[in-house]
This record gives structure tokens, C-alpha cells and sequence, in this order.
């Protein structure tokens, strides 16, 4: 694909989504100019669940609700069996816990993450081993923001569906860490949750439609 063609896909774009791809873009120039292998692009929907928070001055468990997730997923030939991999995923669910001030609240988490895949090529489907690292935004309705580390561990198939067109199967687990007694989403002067695990964990299944450029 050239780069008029994936600025005008650009354009036609909610302004809500394009700053996303114009981070794609650039990571793909920087890319494209030592590897002339297509590159993917893959536009998925997934499925989202994986551990509750434990408020430690409470004692008490704030539910995370499992919920639908979308997300974005380029990937560049690093050689014949491995590639380059950029990820953004994205989350809306909600916080419960009966009684408590963050009980059914909205709240927001992404992952950006950029990574790696190694690849097992057969003759009508490819399964691979993904690994990344990046950061987690999380951002409930009304309180303050965190951004955490975070890395994932993963592995899939790859099945094409025409010279252009391929179907990307996957499931991956997102580990952020916290640290043990942080503070988290404060606001007022008063923050909702004191994290009891350094480590929280999310896991994801995928189906995505991946284009080659």
C-alpha cells in the first residue's frame, strides 16, 4: 500500500480513531524502509476478563466486570519467522462492589504495547508465540487516571483467506503491574482502591481480519 493510499484511509476516519493510526503510520515508515515484506494490519474483537481488585483498607473485592474489547495490531517482517508488533487494545467495563463508592462505576483500560512475534509456518495455517511490553491506561468515570507497566504473553493462528486478506485467531494474557499497597483512582482528595497485588492480570481471546499492505 502507498503512503497516499493510507493517509486517505486516514481521513476518512472518526477524529477519535486517528490519532491512532497516525501512530501507526509513523511506526510503519520507520519500518518499511529496511523490510520490503508486507506488513500486516489486523482489526480485531475480543473478549476481556481476568482478576478483581482487593482493597486492602476495606477488606473488600471490587469486581471488574468482563466485557467485550477492540483493538488494533500491526506487525512488521523482521525475518522470514519473525515480525515487529505494535498493539492497542482497548476496554469499557465497569467496577462493582456492593456498598462501596466505585460501585458501578465506568471505567476505561488500554494497553499500547510493542513487541514481537515468532512465527511457524505451515501450509495453510500459522501458528505463532507473541510476546510484548508497554503500558496500561486505566481511567474510571470521574477519578484520576493511572498508567502502569505492562507486558503480555500470547499465541495464535494465522489463516489466510486470499493474497490480501487473512483471518487472525489468538488468545493472550495482560500482566500490569501495581505494586503492593498503591493508592489507586483518587479524586477528592480520597482515593477508591489500595491495590493488595503487585501483579493484576486480564486475559484476552481475539478474532481479526488482517489486511497486507
Amino acid at each position: 500500500m502507498s503512503i497516499r493510499k493510507f493517509m486517505r484511509r486516514i481521513t476518512l476516519l472518526g477524529p477519535t480513531r486517528r490519532p491512532l493510526m497516525v501512530r501507526l503510520l509513523i511506526i510503519y515508515l520507520m519500518t518499511s524502509s529496511v523490510n520490503s515484506v508486507a506488513s500486516e494490519l489486523t482489526l480485531y474483537a475480543g473478549y476481556r476478563s481476568g482478576e478483581d481488585f482487593y482493597d486492602q483498607i476495606s477488606n473488600q473485592t471490587i469486581n471488574l466486570d468482563e466485557s467485550e474489547s477492540i483493538g488494533v495490531i500491526l506487525n512488521v517482517p523482521a525475518s522470514k519467522v519473525t515480525e515487529m508488533e505494535f498493539l492497542y487494545s482497548s476496554q469499557s467495563t465497569k467496577l462493582s462492589a456492593s456498598g462501596s463508592s466505585v460501585d458501578d462505576l465506568g471505567i476505561d483500560i488500554d494497553y499500547w504495547h510493542l513487541g514481537g512475534t515468532y512465527l511457524f509456518p505451515k501450509e495453510s495455517v500459522t501458528p505463532y508465540f507473541v510476546a510484548t511490553l508497554g503500558a496500561t491506561h486505566m481511567k474510571p468515570d470521574g477519578l484520576s487516571s493511572e498508567t502502569k507497566f505492562s507486558f503480555s504473553l500470547g499465541g495464535g493462528a494465522k489463516i489466510p483467506l486470499g493474497t490480501r486478506l487473512g483471518l487472525r485467531l489468538e488468545g493472550r494474557a495482560f500482566m500490569t503491574s501495581l505494586g503492593s499497597g498503591s493508592a489507586l483512582f483518587c479524586g477528592n482528595g480520597q482515593c477508591s482502591i489500595t491495590a493488595s497485588s503487585s501483579l493484576f492480570t486480564q486475559l484476552e481471546a481475539l478474532v481479526g481480519i488482517t489486511f497486507k499492505f
